[in-house]
């Protein structure tokens, strides 16, 4: 396993999951398939799904979904 594979790495994972259950789309919107491409725009774009939602609740998972997907660890 490489030393960067850690339950922080799962989590993350789950908010990608959970992003795309709840709106239906990638929290990335990679566009142009290349790998490159994709991990520049992972390292450079911040889904606020919570920002969006128009209800409480929404605002609950939003801010679930967003804590999950934060690029820092902590």
């Amino acid at each position: 396993h490489p030393p960067e594979a850690n339950p922080r790495s799962d989590v993350w994972a789950l908010g990608v999951v959970l992003h795309e259950l709840v709106t239906g789309a990638n929290p990335f919107r990679i566009g142009d398939g290349s790998i490159i491409g994709a991990l520049e725009r992972i390292r450079e774009h911040r889904p606020a799904l919570a920002a969006r939602a128009s209800s409480a609740a929404g605002r609950a998972v939003g801010g679930i979904v967003d804590k999950a997907l934060a690029p820092e660890a902590a």
